[in-house]
């Protein structure tokens, strides 16, 4: 298990970096949830000790893009990208405690709408593309399945014109769904998975060995639904959407992760991420 001085945290609002778990003085406690639904995913941050110039300049920003990096000494990685909602720090004992929250994609699924109409034999990345520019967000991994403009899978296209009209999130649902795909925003992009599956990239292993903490469980819930639910040191590659083989006295299984959350403090007991999935 790593030690307390090995974990690191940088976290960077509009352009301001705040450094943690080094010999900056700086502390930063933060909880981050992430799912597959199209809620947006949520980070809330602390930071304490933040002097005075620094804590002015965090309350005048507004709208500003939120990045959160952790890991450890020789790895740190992205666990959270969003735009900040609130910030508001609170004075001593035992020093100032400076809270930022932030979603991500918050406002781009809530309210955002569109109207665009495409005339004749369009291909499908033409209209994700005008959904995620409606949205305000990137195509993400959209890109990566598209072959010359056309869907990798199978090439589809409409037969005919097709038009977007109405909340932008439910005519990308609906989009998608005819296409056999399911959509989620994660750290400011598009992602997009085959319905029921995961990401192409190879699963994560998580053992004893690998990091898992304590003895995973199987919860059945509405309609029989079994979901795996397991507890590790803070790895950033266990984001919604990877496929993670879990490999336990209690379950040997592998699964699409369907919500993540990461919860660290650079100078406390927690630097974990707890996962669950679904039994298929």
């Amino acid at each position: 298990m790593a030690e307390l001085f090995d974990r690191r945290a940088r976290l960077n609002v509009g352009g301001l970096l705040v450094r943690a778990g080094d010999d900056t003085g700086l502390d930063l406690t933060f909880r981050v949830e992430k799912t597959l639904q199209k809620e947006p995913n949520t980070a809330e941050i602390q930071v304490l000790g933040l002097n005075a110039d620094h804590r002015t300049q965090l309350g005048e920003k507004e709208r500003v893009p939120v990045e959160l990096e952790a890991g450890y000494v020789d790895t740190m990685a992205l666990i959270f990208r969003g735009d900040l909602r609130n910030v508001h720090s609170t004075p001593p004992p035992p020093a100032w405690v400076t809270k930022l929250e932030s979603g991500d994609g918050g406002k781009a699924v809530k309210a955002q709408r569109v109207q665009q109409s495409f005339k004749g034999r369009v291909q499908l990345f033409t209209v994700l593309q005008a959904a995620a520019n409606a949205m305000g967000v990137g195509i993400g991994n959209a890109t990566a399945k598209a072959a010359k403009g056309k869907w990798i899978d199978g090439g589809k296209e409409w037969n005919s014109a097709t038009t977007l009209s109405g909340p932008v999130s439910k005519e990308l649902t609906r989009v998608l769904q005819a296409a056999g795909m399911e959509w989620s925003i994660l750290d400011g992009n598009l992602q997009l998975l085959e319905q029921g599956k995961g990401l192409n990239a190879s699963a994560v292993l998580l053992s004893p060995d690998t990091g898992l903490i304590a003895s995973p469980s199987i919860e059945t819930r509405d309609k029989g639904k079994r979901v795996v639910q397991a507890k590790a040191l803070l790895n950033p590659q266990l984001q919604p959407g990877r496929l993670v083989t879990i490999e336990s006295r209690s379950v040997n299984a592998t699964v699409r992760i369907d919500r993540s959350v990461f919860t660290g403090e650079t100078r406390g007991q927690s630097w974990y991420v707890d996962v669950e999935g679904t039994l298929s």
